[in-house]
């Protein structure tokens, strides 16, 4: 059985890279986004389209999806869902490993829900 990570937001340059870099390990790479059109599901050996950070049923159909795909490890990064993920009960029921800063630490990093490198390294007023 092969070990299958997933990354979230694959159409970034990081996750670009966590793909190649997942593969060569010897892992089958797991993309996921909202969008289906994006280069970590042409980069990745399978794809998983995922409801925006808004979606009310957003965290039923990421489990539901995420379980078929038979994920081990997520690799979060998409900043709407970044401090929820930690929370997903689920993961550990469906023993899958979270790479993921505790919400605690994310929190001293955001303000407004928002990271604060948008507001001009630190400047609480947006």
């Amino acid at each position: 059985m092969t070990y299958k990570v997933m990354t979230e937001a694959s159409g970034s340059l990081a996750a670009a890279f966590l793909i190649e870099n997942i593969q060569q390990a010897g892992f089958k790479a797991i993309a996921s986004d909202i969008s289906e059109e994006n280069a970590g599901r042409y980069l990745a050996d399978d794809f998983i389209q995922l409801p925006g950070g808004a979606a009310e049923d957003l965290w039923s159909v990421t489990q539901k999806k995420v379980i078929q795909h038979g994920v081990d490890t997520i690799l979060p990064s998409l900043d709407e869902t970044l401090s929820d993920w930690p929370g997903q009960a689920w993961l550990n029921e469906e023993k899958i490993t979270l790479v993921a800063s505790p919400v605690d630490t994310l929190n001293c990093f955001w303000i407004n829900g928002k990271p604060i490198v948008f507001y001009g390294g630190g400047n609480s007023d947006p």
